[in-house]
């Protein structure tokens, strides 16, 4: 079987994040996806996240896939092949600086978790942290191959 290359299923995958940058407001950082298991196996597409309370309940979160033309989270997906124990790796950016009427008094929920479903799998991996989207927007990079750059 270890010659198979279908999907790769959340119960083969484990994620981490990778350090935060910041810059003018706009937070960047990334997620590793390893592939754990025996066999070789494809990520295509960007990742589902949910933001999570403390209590693990979710926060209003809104992905955006891919970014504006140029930056770093645009361009197409791609097949990804992970053998066993490759990396691959999503980017992510979010802004932490309230906007609107009220933002002076106002401040961005802090999540405790995230949820992080791989592409075309509806199980998630729960990944603790500590990220503060404004109105729950964060803008992701589809999966790429190889460890994540700071």
């Amino acid at each position: 079987m270890s010659g198979r290359s279908d999907r790769c299923h959340t119960s083969e995958l484990t994620v981490t994040i990778g350090p935060g940058q910041g810059a003018a407001g706009t937070i960047y950082g990334s997620l590793a996806l390893r592939n754990h298991s025996d066999a070789t196996c494809t990520l295509y597409g960007y990742p589902g996240l949910q933001l999570l309370d403390a209590a693990r309940q979710a926060l209003a979160t809104q992905v955006d896939r891919g970014g504006s033309a140029g930056s770093a989270l645009s361009g197409p997906p791609t097949m990804v092949t992970l053998a066993p124990r490759q990396v691959a790796h999503v980017q992510f950016k979010y802004s932490d600086v309230p906007t609107g009427p009220d933002a002076g008094a106002t401040q961005c929920p802090r999540s405790t978790y995230l949820e992080v479903t791989p592409p075309d799998e509806t199980d998630f991996l729960l990944l603790s942290t500590d990220i503060g989207p404004c109105r729950g927007v964060i803008t992701v990079s589809p999966v790429r191959a190889g460890e994540p750059t700071a």
